[in-house]
């Protein structure tokens, strides 16, 4: 008992030592000082108007001092205060062209600051929507421009004050693809006098190029026209610099207007012009444009040797990384030009390269758009995981804190009974507030287990979009070599272009199955084999009633590792069977099946009972493209690839894969 009183007092000594001598407010502690916390957020808005007038290369100057603030105000567990510097380090990765890093600081003051004002409102939807536009995140930009455009509609001079304002919003709809926005808003500016301006003839001409420009990508060639020949009349009539330059790219987008409403011997003489101003003015790009579109119009007019000279001529001023786009759009004109004039090889090499070049760029800009949207929805995961965080800390500081001041008056006031009073509240606390801890870690682990599911599931989702859009890519492939091919009367390349189509295809059926499955590792082998061969047997017109074709296989799923080489050889297979095992309609039976020797080995056999092969074949040295891909196939698969006639022709292919899942 003795011991419980002793323990008693000294808690009474301890408790009246900690209210009589502790500090109050701390020397940074924005939370119990109002008047320091206005302090610093009076410091971070001078720094921001100091940020709006510094040069990019001095930004750094302020990031150090303004990570300082950030850390103390995590510390202190203040989010007004945080949001705050999040918004001028927004500023400065912004001015500084950081733009990934910019946009989750900037959506973090957007959402945790109250009671924005105009200006600040105005200023962060700007350079969010810019950010996601030099990012080309475009979906995202088009969810802030409405808000964006809104704003400056409220007070357009306040907007032209801002100096990181949007020189032309009814350009950035145009950059967006939003081209009805963009001769709306257009159309609006002319209404409040701010465009079309008589009085200033060169800024007149340039705005009638941007409308007739927004009338073209709407397919409105009617209208661009209109808006291009009054542009073209002015720089002619005027002795504006740059003039030659300027009026080439007029006649250039007349040109391409004309090509809208196939007017292609009207175009050419406007294309040729805009390529020599265009060389004179040293602007590569544009003159590689015109070279393109002038042999494609030739191509349509029938003049076939003036399009493979500009063509060629394309590829002397630039190279695949100067401009990809307008490099594997060279590539598949070469292409068209050479089947017309029947040169094939020539036709198929360039075919190729147009087909590496696409899947090449598409995969790149797919993978880029991916990695820079991850990024920024990370870091504005992690800002606003913290903010919410911090808010919740320092609502429970400052009730907290009433509390303390609370107790400290009954303290005084009451004396005795009230400390009596504060020892049973302490000990009920401390039991509280252990049970409290056990329930915040359990809702803690049930957070952060959702949020790891949350982000597995994004993953896969990201996955499954890839695979669709590789197996959309492939399809599109298939779709223009099948257009290339209804245009050529030469069998032989018709031939060609069919087999690549089946090829691809191949490849296209495992992106889809794995964009369909549940699991988007592994492909179901043998529902993949059904679907192959009977698209297959479709496509060469094959009836299954007189050849059938059994798949023999247990069920077995391959990664796409393996999946792909094994679909292409299969492929060339029974398309061989298909055309050579059983001439003159004869009837007969094609078998594939699958040997599971042993747990990773295994036997791929294609049998079918026609003709068979012809004597002394030699595979590896055969001059089919179908055989060779074949060879090659097995050999960058390490397997054991045999051939015989058995009742017709047999193909074993002996393989061994690790990590095989049943």
């Amino acid at each position: 008992m003795q011991k419980i009183i002793s323990q008693f007092f000294c808690f009474l000594v301890l408790l009246f030592g900690l209210i009589l001598f502790s500090p109050s407010v701390s020397a940074q502690d924005f939370v119990n000082d109002p008047t320091n916390e206005q302090e610093v957020i009076a410091q971070l808005l001078s720094y921001r108007n100091e940020i709006l007038k510094t040069t990019p290369d001095s930004l750094y100057t302020y990031e150090s001092r303004l990570q300082e603030y950030k850390i103390n105000a995590i510390n202190e567990e203040n989010p007004y205060v945080l949001a705050n510097v999040n918004f001028n380090l927004g500023l400065i990765y912004f001015g500084s062209e950081k733009y990934i890093k910019a946009i989750p600081t900037l959506q973090s003051a957007l959402e945790n600051i109250p009671n924005l004002t105009y200006s600040d409102s105005l200023m962060l939807y700007n350079d969010i929507t810019i950010s996601f536009t030099e990012i080309k995140a475009f979906n995202s930009a088009v969810q802030y421009v409405g808000t964006l455009e809104y704003l400056i509609n409220k007070n357009p001079k306040e907007y032209a004050t801002l100096a990181t304002n949007i020189s032309s919003l009814d350009g950035l709809y145009f950059n967006l693809g939003m081209y009805n926005d963009a001769i709306r808003v257009f159309r609006q500016k002319q209404a409040r006098g701010e465009n079309l301006s008589k009085a200033k003839p060169y800024q007149y001409a340039v705005d009638l190029f941007d409308l007739a420009r927004y009338f073209k990508a709407n397919l409105q060639p009617d209208s661009a026209l209109h808006y291009y020949n009054i542009a073209r009349n002015i720089v002619e009539s005027s002795n504006f610099e740059n003039k030659d330059y300027f009026l080439g790219l007029i006649k250039g987008n007349i040109a391409e207007a004309f090509i809208q409403q196939h007017k292609y011997e009207e175009a050419i003489p406007l294309l040729k012009e805009d390529y020599v101003a265009s060389l004179r003015a040293k602007d590569f790009i544009n003159s590689t444009k015109d070279l393109n579109i002038l042999a494609y119009c030739e191509f349509k007019t029938g003049e076939i040797d003036n399009a493979l000279r500009h063509l060629q001529g394309v590829r002397d001023l630039i190279s695949p990384n100067d401009a990809p786009d307008l490099y594997y759009t060279n590539t598949l004109y070469l292409s068209q030009a050479f089947s017309s004039l029947s040169q094939f090889d020539s036709a198929y090499y360039y075919a190729k390269k147009y087909i590496y070049l696409t899947d090449s760029i598409a995969s790149n800009r797919s993978i880029e758009k991916s990695a820079q949207l991850a990024v920024s929805v990370e870091l504005k995961h992690k800002e606003q995981i913290m903010q919410k965080a911090l808010l919740q800390v320092h609502k429970e500081k400052l009730n907290a804190q009433n509390s303390k001041l609370t107790l400290e008056w009954i303290i005084g006031a009451s004396g005795f009974l009230a400390i009596l009073f504060l020892l049973v509240l302490f000990l009920l606390q401390k039991k509280t507030s252990q049970k409290t801890k056990l329930q915040n870690l359990i809702i803690d682990y049930e957070h952060k287990t959702k949020l790891v599911e949350k982000s597995l599931e994004e993953k896969e989702y990201l996955l499954k979009e890839i695979h669709h859009r590789v197996k959309n890519n492939l399809q599109i492939i298939s779709g223009i070599l099948k257009l290339q091919s209804v245009h050529s009367k030469n069998k032989e390349f018709k031939d060609i272009m069919q087999q690549s189509q089946n090829r691809i295809q191949s490849m296209a059926l495992i992106h889809q199955m794995l964009y369909q499955n549940e699991d988007i590792r592994y492909i179901p082998f043998k529902g993949y084999l059904e679907k192959l061969t009977h698209q297959i047997a479709s496509t060469y017109m094959v009836d299954t009633n007189h050849i059938k074709v059994d798949v023999l296989i247990e069920e077995i799923k391959f990664d796409v590792e393996t999946a792909i080489p094994l679909g292409l050889i299969v492929n060339e297979l029974l398309s061989n069977a298909f055309k050579h095992a059983y001439p003159e309609g004869q009837n007969g039976n094609i078998v594939i099946w699958l040997k599971h020797d042993s747990k990773n080995e295994f036997n791929l056999i294609v049998k079918d009972d026609g003709i068979g092969l012809p004597d002394g074949i030699d595979i590896n040295s055969a001059s089919s493209l179908g055989l060779q891909l074949v060879s090659m196939l097995t050999k960058q698969m390490k397997s054991n690839f045999t051939y015989k006639n058995d009742g017709g022709a047999e193909f074993s292919i002996k393989f061994s894969i690790q990590n095989q899942v049943e």
